[in-house]
């Protein structure tokens, strides 16, 4: 598949994380990311970016971060009509079944478990974009 025209959102408190996500999606051709240290910035971004013309076809998103936490912004995105079908990728290092099915009854379109390899995010990745996302 190629990800050359996928605008991306990576959400995660932790900078190392950020920066591995972004070096991976380039790998996979996914260059146009923005990124954000937690949800109130992101939800910012990505409301912004929606004004714009110029929506988020992928948001990855870390589940713990302060001030909004992924869970937060997860139902904070699926309740805003304007950007509420955007697919969201989960990634995180919580591995309670409860916690991951609760965010995939949420509205998450698939979680990613830490630590990640290049292949298992490049597999989520393409099960969250699906034709009818990318247009």
């Amino acid at each position: 598949m190629d990800y050359s025209n996928i605008k991306a959102l990576v959400v995660d408190d932790l900078d190392y994380i950020r920066s591995s996500l972004l070096s991976l999606l380039g790998d996979m051709g996914i260059t146009n990311i923005q990124e954000a240290e937690d949800g109130e910035i992101a939800l910012e971004k990505i409301l912004n970016e929606y004004e714009s013309g110029a929506p988020f076809q992928v948001i990855l998103c870390d589940v713990h971060m302060p001030n909004c936490d992924g869970i937060s912004l997860l139902e904070k995105i699926r309740s805003d009509k304007r950007v509420g079908s955007v697919p969201v990728l989960m990634v995180s290092s919580e591995s309670d079944v409860s916690i991951i099915k609760k965010l995939i009854l949420m509205g998450a379109d698939s979680y990613l478990l830490k630590p990640f390899t290049s292949d298992n995010l490049e597999k989520k990745i393409h099960s969250v974009l699906k034709v009818d996302h990318v247009a």
